[in-house]
């Protein structure tokens, strides 16, 4: 009987403990990028409603690089990024984030592209917690 209603004891335990994990898990994820792409607008674009970018992930020296999305916030989130070149070093990482309040569509503008030729990869974060990244070319 005793080895019973250690058995039972255990189980509730182990239940408890896994319930009180799943709920910390899901505080912490505050959310997901569901779709991101990048565009290419030349330095002569007036940036605005209207103007249209280039979707590519081949960019110029002289472009700017728009990044746009959707989102799937379970709360407010802050959205960053760092550049990385192929070595994995930060090239561009000090930038101002955005602020999410809600789920749906995000864009961000511009972003100044590295001057070196290469490959590079953008992660983005949402409250410093990296969820997406994409890979990039920068051509003369």
């Amino acid at each position: 009987m005793k080895k019973i209603m250690n058995k039972k004891t255990l189980i509730i335990i182990v239940i408890i403990l896994i319930t009180i994990g799943l709920v910390c898990f899901q505080r912490r994820s505050v959310g997901k990028i569901t779709s991101v792409h990048l565009k290419a607008f030349s330095t002569v674009t007036e940036i605005g409603s209207e103007a249209k970018g280039t979707e590519t992930t081949i960019f110029n020296k002289d472009d700017k690089i728009w990044i746009g999305g959707n989102v799937i916030l379970k709360r407010e989130a802050e959205l960053t990024f760092q550049v990385l070149d192929e070595e994995g070093n930060i090239v561009q990482g000090d930038v101002p984030g955005i602020k999410l309040k809600e789920s749906g569509g995000f864009g961000m503008c511009c972003i100044t592209p590295p001057q070196q030729t290469g490959y590079y990869n953008l992660k983005l974060f949402l409250n410093n917690k990296e969820v997406k990244t994409l890979s990039f070319q920068i051509v003369d």
